[in-house]
């Protein structure tokens, strides 16, 4: 999850890196939940019918009955009521970013996405099918929202936004965090859950606690909008229903390495892409050490892929300018 401004609509942006653009490597990027709103297929369906219909028929053959039924209502009828249902709103991003990334097929170097956005990152390298990454990705929504009962504002996420220069934001966090439970004060889990820019930190887990770290760190806290305490220890739960499923679909070998979340190691072989997207249902995610992972390897264009991919398109934009000696690049979005 990542602290992001409402995006309506069809664009395709390019957010400057820097002065000059040089000749490269490149990588596809996928966001993860945090975006959604009803109808958001519509206008990609009025430009892009044949990549639409071809998502459509994915979400249906992949996640059949009820749960389906609702994420194609959500997405092609913007008067459907929503209530941040994150079983439907992981499979419809998924759905969005694939059938973006399908109206290119450009044959990227690497491919990396956060949170969830890694499955659709698997999808775009070949080791899921499309339909059989709406089934992962579905199963994972049904399986995160079942596994935290809904007890009002306990459980969440909150973001630490921090300042210019702030490099021990990290270090001041866990420092916090341990004067605080020592004390008493902090009781419940609290946990890094996003390493999202260099001036944002998400942490996961009971939600005031969160916040009394991250006030304790004087470090400013923004509530997310979300009732679930993703990549936290609290999703642990999730891990026998999502290995059945894991087990259920085809997943080969990646033709385009794909740069897991938590390690920013590159996976490749089928064991590799199972294993990560069974972890990247609770380990913490490492966007920075994503990016810097790919910038280091020659990426000097990236591109974005899927409904609310811009503000992802902007943390990219800035890591990459975070870097010592960073080579020019640039980043553009595609919905």
């Amino acid at each position: 999850m990542v602290v992001r401004p409402v995006v309506h609509g069809f664009r395709r942006t390019r957010w400057p890196c820097c002065r000059r653009l040089i000749h490269g490597k490149s990588a596809g990027f996928f966001p993860g939940q945090g975006q959604e709103r009803p109808g958001q297929l519509i206008e990609f369906q009025k430009k892009f019918p044949r990549e639409a219909a071809e998502a459509v028929q994915a979400l249906r053959q992949g996640l059949p009955g009820s749960q389906g039924e609702a994420v194609e209502r959500f997405l092609l009828d913007e008067t459907t009521e929503y209530a941040n249902d994150t079983s439907i709103a992981q499979p419809a991003n998924l759905v969005c970013a694939v059938a973006a990334y399908n109206t290119k097929k450009t044959v990227h170097d690497f491919f990396l996405g956060h949170s969830l956005g890694q499955i659709s990152a698997f999808v775009a390298a070949g080791a899921l099918s499309f339909k059989d990454g709406v089934t992962v990705v579905g199963a994972r929504g049904r399986a995160m929202k079942a596994a935290v009962p809904n007890d009002g504002d306990d459980y969440g996420m909150v973001a630490g936004l921090i300042r210019a220069g702030g490099t021990d934001a990290k270090e001041r966090i866990m420092n916090a965090l341990a004067r605080l439970r020592t004390s008493g004060a902090v009781q419940g889990v609290v946990e890094v859950a996003n390493l999202n820019s260099p001036s944002q930190i998400v942490l996961s887990g009971h939600v005031k606690d969160c916040g009394r770290v991250l006030k304790a760190a004087k470090i400013v806290g923004v509530k997310l909008q979300v009732a679930i305490p993703f990549h936290s220890s609290l999703m642990v739960l999730v891990r026998e229903p999502m290995a059945a499923v894991i087990a259920n679909v085809h997943v080969g070998d990646a033709q385009v390495p794909v740069v897991r979340n938590d390690t920013s190691q590159l996976v490749i072989q089928a064991d590799e892409v199972k294993k990560a997207i069974l972890v990247g249902c609770w380990a913490p995610v490492d966007w920075v050490g994503n990016v810097e992972r790919v910038a280091e390897a020659g990426v000097t264009a990236f591109t974005g892929y899927g409904h609310g991919v811009d503000v992802q398109a902007k943390l990219v934009s800035l890591i990459v300018n975070s870097r010592d000696n960073h080579s020019s690049c640039s980043v553009e979005t595609c919905f």
